[in-house]
């Protein structure tokens, strides 16, 4: 490592050869009996350490805002690819990280020995395009951050699982002198679904079921576990929907994406006839489909459009 840091201070010399290779510079190394490339780089790091112990926070700041510029290039330029973009994204998070870290810790970190000059530095290795250390960092964190926003408390499972229960079942009684079956949906997977999400090219999707009437009102409504990175999901759920009032319902299934911030977005959905399931199953028997995707309204925000296929079985019993 010394020869290879040696090399390329001796590279940068050769440069400026009427300054390295003149006589009063010879005059120097036989003077102190040090190589030049010696000179040069102790005199770097000499300055450098004067230079963060004086304006650390300036010097940091002006190091740490370089990749502004290629950022600027890459929100204009919408053909770059997404590894760039994950990169760039990443380094900013970073970035700010610190400045909010300064803010709050600014009295311990400022007794920290050469605090600025590790900091440029580890800038520098984080936006280096030989480096790439944002995306490293990325890589590392990220998959935990998103498992952790996944998880949910055992009590806030139960409790939803009660509530998924007990509205059918309601449902059921008051229905079951008049109602014409029972219908049960297996969500068993889905494939190709349109990619949602731009920086990590893949979608968190999950699906929510509903029973329609005829005049478009929702009856009942279930949701699957979401399923994060990943266009093509296995959920294999099963879900009772309780007691089908008339052939004149629908099954609605949607496949939504999950969104940590804001609303969900709409990736397609298909809506089944009552009428179709019942003719097509007989008694005990299921009902095992592909169904495509499908934007009536055109509420996917994605310019690509709905594609992609979920894949239901489908089980009516008459009453």
């Amino acid at each position: 490592m010394a020869d290879q840091m040696k090399k390329n201070v001796e590279k940068i010399m050769g440069r400026f050869p009427k300054v390295f290779k003149s006589a009063q510079w010879k005059k120097v190394e036989s003077t102190l009996h040090v190589e030049g490339a010696f000179i040069v780089g102790g005199a770097a790091l000499v300055f450098s350490v004067l230079a963060f112990w004086l304006i650390g926070p300036i010097i940091c700041d002006l190091v740490g805002y370089i990749p502004l510029w290629g950022t600027h290039q890459l929100l204009k330029n919408t053909s770059i690819k997404s590894p760039e973009r994950i990169q760039s994204t990443s380094y900013w998070i970073i970035f700010f990280f610190f400045r909010i870290a300064e803010v709050l810790l600014r009295f311990v970190l400022k007794r920290i020995p050469l605090f600025y000059l590790m900091k440029a530095m580890f800038f520098v290795y984080c936006y280096h395009p030989k480096t790439q250390g944002a995306t490293k960092i990325y890589d590392a964190v990220s998959p935990s951050i998103l498992s952790l926003l996944q998880i949910e408390s055992s009590e806030q499972r139960k409790l939803d699982r009660v509530l998924s229960q007990t509205v059918p079942i309601q449902a059921a009684e008051e229905v079951e002198s008049t109602g014409i079956g029972k219908l049960e949906v297996v969500v068993v997977e889905a494939k190709d679904l349109t990619i949602m999400d731009k920086y990590t090219e893949t979608s968190d999707p999950y699906c929510i079921l509903k029973l329609q009437a005829a005049d478009g009102k929702p009856q009942l409504s279930f949701k699957t576990h979401c399923k994060v990175r990943n266009v093509h999901p296995m959920w294999n759920e099963k879900i009772q929907m309780g007691s089908i009032e008339s052939k004149e319902f629908f099954l609605v299934v949607t496949v939504m994406h999950k969104q940590n911030v804001g609303n969900d977005d709409f990736i397609g959905s298909v809506k089944i006839p009552m009428q179709n399931i019942i003719e097509n199953t007989e008694a005990g028997t299921s009902q095992v489909s592909w169904y495509t995707l499908e934007d009536p309204e055109s509420m996917n925000p994605n310019p690509n459009g709905v594609q992609g296929q979920i894949h239901l079985t489908l089980t009516f019993t008459a009453l």
